[in-house]
């Protein structure tokens, strides 16, 4: 418990998403083990693409979920690796996900408070 408060605080209200925040998924993936409104880890974040001469697939970590330096220039795509458990991780798409950052879910949970903040102290 300890450990997910510290990590929910590090990632708190960053402008940016990187290895190591916490992510909240808005889609149900059960064959993945990712359920809609929970939090997981971001392990790891990469673009990848089949080389079209080759046929190897050519992978390019990325140090923040906001860089589209590769995305733009080529046709890459871009893939989270996500702790779902203690013991394994999935690979999903942000848009797979519904990816919403914990800012943005903090943020649209505080505005639908006030009005219940209001009701009680009225």
């Amino acid at each position: 418990v300890r450990q997910a408060v510290s990590e929910i605080a590090s990632t708190g209200f960053k402008d940016t998403v990187q290895a190591g925040d916490v992510i909240i998924a808005k889609v149900d993936l059960p064959k993945q083990q990712i359920y809609a409104n929970e939090g997981y880890q971001i392990v790891s974040i990469y673009d990848q693409v089949v080389d079209k001469e080759t046929g190897q697939v050519e992978k390019k970590l990325v140090d923040q979920l906001e860089d589209m330096s590769t995305t733009k220039s080529e046709s890459y795509t871009r893939y989270l690796q996500l702790q779902v458990n203690s013991e394994e991780t999935a690979i999903v798409t942000p848009a797979e996900i519904g990816l919403v950052t914990l800012k943005d879910e903090l943020t649209l949970s505080l505005w639908l408070a006030i009005p219940g903040f209001f009701w009680v102290v009225v």
